[in-house]
């Protein structure tokens, strides 16, 4: 693990807290709650990654994670699954979006390439069928910005907002203009 010392107290009891719950989650897939949760949280694993990979300095559960995403998954799936599949809460970019997001920032930050290469199918095809459903330029969701502060599900705003903005940014998993890098 990485360290951070500060001036300020509360900003190291933020980095202990959060590094405290980084280490929680890390058991085997990202959740949310790791004790009870056995279903792959892939939202919350995209927000977490970065803060992840800055205080781990390292790589071990990525590749592990995109092994069990390329092998359990289909075009039109949410992975992992503990079975329930991607039906109910499905298209949910803000969620499959993941997959792109952690394998563009492990080729980043560490350039490594070799989950591009082999993941590199499925991924594309994974986006192919994010793409597809667009409407009017527009991502199609079930979820939007899920359980925002104030209110129990869905947001009352347009959920097409983060669901565009997760899936625009997903096409460039590798370099600016979508292409592989090697």
């Amino acid at each position: 693990m990485s360290e951070f010392h500060c001036s300020e107290p509360f900003y190291e009891r933020l980095d202990k807290a959060m590094r405290r719950t980084i280490l929680n989650n890390l058991h085997g897939i990202p959740t949310d709650t790791a004790m009870y949760e056995k279903n792959g949280w892939t939202g919350d694993a995209q927000l977490g990654h970065p803060s992840w990979r800055m205080r781990s300095r390292s790589t071990a559960s990525c590749p592990g994670d995109s092994a069990t995403s390329r092998t359990a998954s289909s075009p039109t799936a949410i992975f992992p699954s503990g079975g329930w599949g991607y039906n109910e809460l499905g298209p949910s970019p803000e969620w499959t979006t993941v997959y792109p997001f952690v394998i563009r920032e492990m080729y980043r930050v560490y350039g490594d390439d070799h989950l591009a290469r082999i993941h590199w199918t499925m991924l594309t095809r994974s986006l192919g069928w994010d793409l597809s459903r667009l409407c009017d330029g527009l991502a199609v969701t079930a979820l939007g910005d899920f359980l925002p502060p104030g209110y129990g599900g869905i947001p009352p705003e347009d959920t097409r907002l983060t669901a565009t903005a997760c899936l625009y940014r997903a096409p460039h998993p590798l370099r600016g203009d979508g292409r592989r890098p090697w």
